[in-house]
């Protein structure tokens, strides 16, 4: 396939540049990335997957137990034309098993191990380019993601508990196949007290706040949306309002050829016009994303040139509100992926002229 032929070779200008004679890929977004999304994963709560693909420079091929052969190879590799290498679950050894598959012990990992150069920092750059099929895959999990969020959003009602919603969300995303990577709800109070508020049995009374990370193909969108029951107060509009000028800053300066620093300062000039100038620093700002939620947080010092294509989720927040969609880097605009086709949109002024964000879902 194209697109793994395309990530082989990338792999294998980075054993160049740093003289390794392999480089094994253990995590999930690793694991994902290189194969063209892949799923190596057992447990949810490691990044570990349990299988672990290999990258020489003449071949590449996936290394696992006896218990995770049979569906790597019938179902996650069946047609990348990669090599499954087993062995028994109870002899262990995967470093070594490594080293004498590749024929020296000089080679790289993603994850550290004794005596090796852990790649993982080496990744980013890698990783950052997406692929045309990558693209494509993206539209399609931001598509799914957008419309489930919404789906939640119309089946909320006053009573319910953060749990509940919880449980919605994790149901109608993985009924299509989408990984649940981060969940986050707060019931009324809770929007204001806490940046990442995990759920509770805390019941709703007028209002909510969804934020959802998907993955699907090892990709990952983030999206958040607010819902009121009744009439909203003037406050929470324009502090909503504020969060979402910022994020519309941000967008408008992430395209391909300005630093991730300078779209960075940007949101900050636009918390400053908005009248919250230090609201930036109760909670990070996004950044980077694809087979991570966040490849790092954005800070204003970051040099790295944003890609063409490159995927970015920002949220940014005013104590109460957040803003929050996964883009596509592009000229002259970039493309927004978690789209919800009926939710209200929200006027607000951009650096390049009005920009409609998701606004508050009333009921």
């Amino acid at each position: 396939m194209a697109v793994i032929d395309e990530k082989i070779r990338r792999v294998r200008g980075l054993l160049e540049e740093h003289n390794l004679a392999a480089a094994a890929f253990s995590t999930q977004a690793n694991f994902a990335w290189l194969t063209g999304g892949a799923d190596n994963h057992v447990g949810l709560a490691t990044e570990l997957g349990g299988s672990t693909a290999v990258v020489t420079r003449e071949r590449a091929f996936v290394v696992c137990d006896n218990i995770e052969e049979p569906r790597m190879r019938e179902e996650e590799l069946w047609d990348l034309g990669l090599d499954v290498i087993s062995y028994p679950w109870w002899e262990g050894g995967l470093q070594e098993r490594i080293t004498a598959l590749v024929g020296t012990d000089e080679w790289g990992s993603d994850v550290p191990l004794p005596d090796r150069i852990c790649i993982e920092p080496l990744m980013y750059p890698l990783r950052a380019a997406l692929t045309e099929e990558e693209v494509e895959n993206y539209r399609t999990l931001g598509k799914i993601a957008g419309i489930v969020v919404q789906e939640v959003a119309d089946r909320l009602e006053v009573g319910q508990t953060e749990h509940e919603v919880a449980g919605m969300l994790s149901l109608l995303l993985m009924s299509q196949g989408v990984i649940p990577q981060t969940i986050l709800v707060a019931a009324d109070d809770r929007i204001i007290r806490f940046r990442h508020p995990v759920p509770t049995d805390k019941r709703i009374e007028k209002m909510c706040l969804i934020s959802c990370g998907a993955r699907w193909k090892g990709l990952i969108c983030s999206l958040t949306r607010i819902v009121h029951f009744g009439k909203s107060s003037a406050e929470l509009i324009a502090r909503h309002q504020a969060a979402c000028a910022v994020d519309a800053a941000l967008m408008a300066h992430t395209v391909p050829g300005v630093t991730v620093g300078e779209a960075f300062r940007a949101g900050l000039k636009a918390y400053e016009e908005q009248g919250y100038p230090e609201e930036w620093k109760l909670h990070h700002q996004g950044g980077p994303t694809g087979y991570k939620a966040r490849e790092f947080r954005a800070t204003a010092d970051r040099p790295e040139v944003i890609a063409p294509f490159q995927a970015f989720a920002w949220n940014p927040t005013v104590t109460g509100a957040k803003s929050e969609d996964t883009i596509l880097a592009m000229e002259p605009h970039p493309e927004v992926l978690t789209i919800t086709p009926d939710w209200p949109l929200r006027k607000v002024q951009g650096p390049a002229g009005p920009v409609f964000r998701p606004g508050i879902l009333v009921k």
